[in-house]
C-alpha cells in the first residue's frame, strides 16, 4: 500500500531545484517522500535542513513505527500523524523510546498516561522531552508561581508549551516580576524576557541588573546544553537548574515576596556589577 494511502493523506507537486537537495538521495526518492509525508511547499527545505534522517529511512520503516506507536499510546493513526507533521522527528524515533517518555513523565507528575498523552498532542515536542525535564520544569514553576500545585500542573497540561520553555526564560521571568514589584505570572512568561524587560522596567533596572543577569543566564545554559549534547548527562543538567533556581530565591525573594528589601536590591546590584566587569565567574569557581 502506497504511505499516503496509508497515512490518508493528499499528495501534492512541487517544483525542487535538484542542486539544493540531498547528494545521497535522488530527487525522485526526496520527492517522494515530501509527497507522500504530505510535507507543505513552504516547509521542505525546513525538513531537509533539520530532519534530514526522515529522507533516509524507508517508508516500511515509517509504517511500522506509527503502527507501533499508536498501538502503545492508545490514539488513532489520523491523531498521531498530525501530531508527526509538527514534530517530524516522530516518524522515526523508536516507539518504545516515545512511550517510555510519556509513561515516565506522566509517573513523574502524579497524573495517569491517556492525560499526558492528550496534552502532548497538543505540543507534540513533548513526546521527545526527557521526564526528567518536564519534572524539573513542573519544579521551577512550583518554585516562583504563587499558585497551588493542582493549578499549576493544570496550567502546564493546557498550554503544554510551558514544559518547553528554556530554563533560563523562567528564571529571567522570575527576576522581571521581582525587579517590578509584581508576581509571576503565566501571561508574562509568553512575553520574550527581555523585550519585557524593556517594556516594564525602569532603564536604571533593566540596564544595571536585568541586563547581565539575563546574557549571564543565556551563556550558562547554552554552555550546560552543549555539554549535555556530548556526554548525555540529564541528570547532571537537572541538578543544576534545580541549583541555580534557588540561588535566584536566595536573591529576589521567595514568591510570595512581592517588593524587595533595600537590602536585596543592593545585593542583586552589586551581583550584577560583577556579571557586568566578568568577576562573578572567577569568584564563583
Amino acid at each position: 500500500m502506497p504511505l499516503h494511502a496509508y497515512l490518508s493523506i493528499f499528495s501534492e507537486d512541487f517544483l525542487i531545484d535538484p542542486k539544493k537537495l540531498l547528494k545521497k538521495k535522488s530527487q525522485k526518492t526526496i520527492i517522494e517522500v515530501i509527497t507522500k509525508l504530505n510535507i507543505k511547499p513552504n516547509k521542505w527545505k525546513e525538513y531537509l535542513v533539520n530532519y534530514p534522517f526522515l529522507f533516509f529511512i524507508s517508508f516500511q520503516t515509517i509504517t511500522e513505527n506509527i503502527e507501533k506507536t499508536i498501538k502503545l499510546l492508545g490514539i488513532n493513526k489520523e491523531t498521531y500523524v498530525k501530531a508527526a507533521l509538527k514534530q517530524p522527528s516522530l516518524f522515526y524515533r523508536s516507539p518504545n523510546t516515545i512511550n517510555r517518555n510519556v509513561e515516565n513523565a506522566a509517573k513523574l507528575l502524579g497524573i495517569n498516561k491517556e492525560t499526558y498523552v492528550q496534552a502532548a498532542l497538543k505540543y507534540p515536542t513533548l513526546f521527545t522531552l526527557s521526564p526528567n525535564t518536564i519534572n524539573v520544569k513542573f519544579d521551577l514553576y512550583n518554585m516562583f508561581i504563587e499558585e497551588s500545585p493542582e493549578n499549576i500542573l493544570n496550567s502546564l497540561l493546557d498550554y503544554p508549551i510551558y514544559f518547553a520553555y528554556a530554563p533560563e526564560r523562567i528564571m529571567a521571568s522570575y527576576v522581571i516580576s521581582k525587579l517590578a514589584g509584581i508576581q509571576l505570572r503565566w501571561d508574562i512568561l509568553k512575553n520574550n524576557p527581555n523585550s519585557f524587560a524593556k517594556k516594564i522596567l525602569s532603564p536604571d533596572r533593566y540596564q544595571n541588573i536585568f541586563e547581565p543577569l539575563y546574557g549571564y543566564f543565556r551563556k550558562l545554559f547554552e554552555r550546560r546544553r552543549k555539554i549535555k549534547r556530548k556526554v548525555g548527562n540529564v541528570e547532571g543538567e537537572v541538578k543544576a537548574i534545580r541549583s541555580h533556581a534557588q540561588r535566584i530565591i536566595e536573591y529576589f525573594g521567595s514568591k510570595e515576596q512581592i517588593s524587595l528589601t533595600e537590602e536585596q536590591i543592593q545585593k542583586i546590584t552589586e551581583l550584577a556589577q560583577k556579571i557586568k566587569n566578568k568577576k562573578f565567574r572567577k569568584e564563583s569557581k
